[in-house]
């Protein structure tokens, strides 16, 4: 399942890029995961929750990232049992469903002016997948805020 719309923001395209191609922001900021551990700079583990009507499902994830001039895709292999916890902290999952097991990728590119996310994915429960992550991306309502405050902190 694919979905792709328009990130709309008053900031330069470019500015737009740069900041999401850092992992640490554009994982914090558009999407429900957080980084648990990075393998080296292109290659991490993400972890979060994602909530339906009826459930609550964990996804674990290994991400590799991509950056070109004109954008940057975070390729994910989901899967349970991807990320290794010490002895003591493993993720409960007494009441939560099988976690899922697919493919997929973000994908942000700058087309002249514009920029845009597509998120594509294929694998169990793609449909409730595809649409929380779309949701949560489209649902930013202080994006300028956070960009402009991103800006200053790095000097951009």
């Amino acid at each position: 399942m694919k979905i792709s719309f328009p990130i709309v923001t008053k900031h330069e395209p470019d500015v737009v890029l740069n900041l999401s191609s850092d992992p640490n922001f554009f994982f914090g900021t558009f999407t429900p995961f957080k980084i648990i551990n990075f393998e080296n700079e292109n290659t991490f583990y993400i972890y979060g929750e994602i909530a339906s009507t009826f459930s609550l499902v964990d996804i674990e994830a290994k991400v590799a990232r991509f950056v070109s001039r004109t954008g940057v895709i975070y390729v994910l292999t989901v899967g349970p049992g991807l990320i290794k916890l010490p002895s003591g902290k493993e993720l409960d999952r007494a009441f939560k469903p099988t976690p899922p097991k697919g493919n997929g990728k973000i994908s942000v590119t700058r087309s002249g002016s514009t920029i845009s996310m597509e998120i594509d994915y294929e694998g169990d429960r793609e449909k409730m997948i595809v649409n929380s992550l779309a949701k949560k991306a489209r649902s930013i309502k202080n994006l300028d805020d956070l960009i402009w405050r991103e800006r200053i902190s790095r000097h951009i």
